[in-house]
């Protein structure tokens, strides 16, 4: 670990009395396919890096600025501190204040099989997977990479603040290939776990081989309004972004919330809470990456809007404290220290139904069951997403007839509480399935809504 004595020494040179210092350390392994052959195996790769925050008081209230770096020699902190100082300089906040010290709850975060021997643990795996798909003819492995991360994060702050944590992820990433009659179709997914275990590879692979050899026969969607039912996967790339900025002390404040507090603002089936918590979900943790205690946050009890949340900055704004609401969002797991603090959801917990899959396609008239979007990207602000389709099913009469791809679906999640039409996805919910899974930092079951806009 990062000797974090040296750091702070190099911030109390610079007569800096109010800072943080947020130290990240991952260990990797990684194993790479191509075909159903190992092509690479890595094992025990260090990256390091530190984030350094320091607080400027004004007359009028504080700059906060922040700078990062993976290098420990002298010159190097010396200039992250600088540039964090130049940086608080430039930024004017009525008031921040850096969070003292608290009891952190217990959660679970780490995959002892990772942390006692990663390389391992990815190579079974890898086995595990060869001989699953060489079941399979008609679908072949083109390339995959399997890789596990141990991560250390210590948080210090001039509070007297010592956070610290050990965690585990597991990053899966394969594409698969079929082709028949001069056609090509592919199916390329990749997910985070916490544990390796959780990647159950008999189930995953005999759908995502399904998908493939289906992508085959797909023909363009019908346009029009129609139901369409969401898996747990595109819930979890739709829901967070919208909800989690409508949840949050920032959208509040800056009055541009389309939620408040005690309006319905969703059908009485949904009840969604961010879940810090949560076992193996993969934002939970014992605090945020401001040194927070995580909690467990109702968002929405039966369609009607409860809680906001909040980080240090915006609870502070908003007269009120932290939720445990601080989240550092970098490209990668491995850049997390070079991420901003935003205000959004750990995790959402989104409760589930009673209906069984085969139940809501039954009840389906005229709809799509959406497996995969080329890349929906929801606009957190106005909530509205459209995305073209790469694998989905349409469903005729309560039966899937053929598989769908091209068109496009679009929508908004979420409208205005005075708003006079209902059209949005939170208002349309008319079934949610009894089965939950953990997808990435959603725990969550199928959801299905209608009048949706489909164009062929």
């Amino acid at each position: 670990m990062i000797d974090v004595k040296n750091i702070r020494g190099v911030v109390e040179e610079h007569s800096v009395k109010d800072w943080e210092i947020y130290i990240q350390r991952i260990v990797e392994s990684e194993v790479h396919l191509r075909g159903l052959e190992i092509e690479a195996v890595r094992d025990s790769l260090e990256n390091t890096g530190y984030s350094i925050r320091v607080l400027k008081k004004t007359g009028q209230g504080v700059g906060i600025g922040s700078a990062s770096n993976s290098s420990l020699k002298e010159t190097s902190v010396k200039k992250t501190v600088q540039t964090a100082l130049k940086n608080a300089s430039m930024t004017h906040l009525p008031v921040y204040l850096f969070p003292e010290p608290e009891k952190y709850p217990k959660t679970r975060i780490v995959d002892h099989e990772i942390m006692k021997n990663p390389l391992d643990t990815l190579l079974d795996k890898a086995d595990h997977l060869k001989t699953a798909l060489a079941k399979y003819s008609r679908v072949k492995l083109t390339f995959c990479k399997l890789r596990s991360y141990q991560v250390y994060t210590n948080i210090y702050n001039s509070n007297n603040l010592d956070a610290r944590k050990k965690e585990t992820y597991f990053y899966l990433e394969l594409a698969l290939k079929a082709e028949e009659d001069g056609k090509i179709a592919e199916y390329w997914p990749d997910k985070y776990y916490r544990r390796v275990r959780d990647f159950n590879i008999e189930e995953t692979i005999e759908d995502w081989v399904q998908l493939t050899v289906d992508s085959l026969q797909a023909k363009p969607p019908p346009t029009g309004v129609m139901d369409v039912i969401f898996p747990p996967d595109i819930v979890a790339e739709l829901l967070p972004p919208t909800i989690g900025y409508h949840a949050s002390g920032q959208a509040l404040y800056k009055k541009v919330s389309l939620f408040e507090e005690n309006q319905s603002i969703a059908k009485e089936n949904l009840t969604v809470i961010d879940n810090g918590l949560y076992p193996y979900a993969l934002n939970t943790s014992p605090f945020d990456d401001e040194g927070t205690p995580q909690r467990k946050t109702m968002i929405i009890d039966k369609g009607v809007f409860k809680n906001h949340v909040f980080d240090q900055l915006y609870g502070l704004l908003t007269g009120g404290k932290s939720t445990g609401n601080g989240v550092r969002f970098g490209a990668t797991v491995e850049q997390k220290y070079n991420g901003q603090i935003s205000n959004t959801v750990n995790n959402l917990e989104i409760k589930p139904g009673d209906w069984e899959l085969d139940e809501i396609i039954a009840n389906v008239k005229k709809g799509i069951l959406i497996r995969k979007f080329a890349w929906l990207n929801p606009d957190p602000i106005t909530t509205s997403f459209g995305s073209e389709i790469r694998n989905g099913y349409l469903i005729v009469n309560g039966e899937i007839t053929h598989t769908v791809k091209g068109g496009q679906i679009s929508g908004k999640v979420i409208e205005p509480v005075n708003s006079k039409t209902e059209t949005s996805l939170l208002k349309n919910i008319f079934a949610l399935s009894k089965k939950q899974v953990i997808e990435g930092n959603t725990i969550t079951p199928t959801i299905a809504a209608s009048s949706l806009q489909v164009t062929g």
